[in-house]
């Protein structure tokens, strides 16, 4: 797995955060056609089962960005253009600050102070739908020692108009910001990739990053030995009681639909680096069938978490290989 964004360092949790990374990064001359930036915010509004995902993923060598906002709710969607709302374009200039701009799909992003505090809005009369958006660190970015990745629990707040209809927003959300990274698209065959982030309160917050362990399913074991259980772990971290630990291992078992594609839930055993345990059970209540790449299948989840006997909405996403998809739909075959 040649991704940035999947390569593991064993010998440290944290890389060092600089504030300047809200900023696009200068293009260097030799800089590969595939090379990326991404930012992602959003919100849950579980009272109404809704969650809402904020996401832009710049291709700095052409000078485009693809991104937008998108809205759903409980169920399976199918299909992103079925969703409660949706607002995505593929081909838009790249804004020259993106830490302080406005895109082309009417998205207002405005970092008031990096790597703590950020609003966003957005506007779109003829559905009378509008998003006013404060998001407030509750912990340090976390920053991947591979390099060029943050993750960060934030405190939500402000109002959501969807069709109509006002809803407050207070809650939490993780937000994620990489940059540096040559992504391509070229079809590759890999297990489902999980990506769990939940914010529980101000001081208790996880995120994991890992393959699903191959532990219940012998086939995928051997098809994909360079996973085998204790290598399927990316990276992720504990946030609790002020601390920011590190992950030494994850045991990631997902139970999937009839369809032996669709999460339904999942059991996730951390071990962090203090060699404390933690248990976390996630039961899906939402599913956005959303693919950034043609040639990636993506679940954007909505999902109940629960851990030491406390229960709340989070978020859970997957990207799934062609090839897995071919061999779940094709069994046998």
């Amino acid at each position: 797995m040649e991704f940035e964004a999947w390569k593991r360092i064993e010998s440290e949790y944290f890389g060092k955060v600089d504030p300047d990374c809200e900023k696009m990064k200068p293009l260097r001359p030799d800089a590969p056609y595939e090379l990326v930036e991404t930012s992602y915010y959003g919100f849950h509004i579980p009272q109404a089962g809704l969650n809402g995902e904020i996401y832009h993923w710049a291709h700095p060598v052409f000078g485009t960005t693809s991104g937008g906002i998108w809205i759903y709710g409980p169920g399976y969607t199918g299909n992103i253009t079925c969703t409660e709302f949706y607002d995505y374009r593929n081909f838009m200039p790249i804004p020259k600050d993106i830490s302080d701009c406005t895109y082309e799909n009417g998205i207002r992003v405005k970092v008031l102070k990096p790597l703590q505090e950020i609003e966003i809005s957005y506007q779109h009369a003829q559905s009378g739908t509008a998003l006013n958006l404060n998001l407030t660190a509750i912990m340090p970015a976390a920053f991947r020692p591979a390099g060029g990745h943050i993750t960060q629990g934030m405190k939500t707040a402000g109002s959501l108009t969807l069709h109509g209809k006002t809803h407050p927003i207070d809650g939490y959300f993780t937000r994620d910001r990489s940059w540096g990274d040559a992504r391509s698209e070229v079809p590759k065959d890999f297990p489902p990739f999980s990506w769990y982030v939940v914010v529980f309160d101000d001081n208790l917050a996880f995120h994991i990053s890992a393959f699903e362990s191959p532990e219940n399913d012998p086939a995928q074991a051997a098809l994909y030995p360079g996973l085998a259980n204790g290598k399927n772990f990316i990276w992720g971290y504990v946030w609790k009681d002020g601390r920011l630990l590190g992950v030494k291992s994850c045991r990631n078992i997902v139970k999937r639909d009839t369809d032996r594609i669709k999460p339904v839930s999942m059991q996730v055993q951390i071990v962090d680096e203090t060699d404390a345990v933690h248990d976390l059970a996630v039961s899906i209540v939402g599913v956005d069938l959303m693919n950034v790449w043609a040639s990636l299948y993506g679940h954007w989840c909505s999902a109940w978490y629960e851990y030491d006997g406390k229960k709340v909405w989070g978020e859970y996403q997957e990207g799934i290989g062609p090839h897995f998809v071919k061999r779940a739909l094709r069994p046998g075959g």
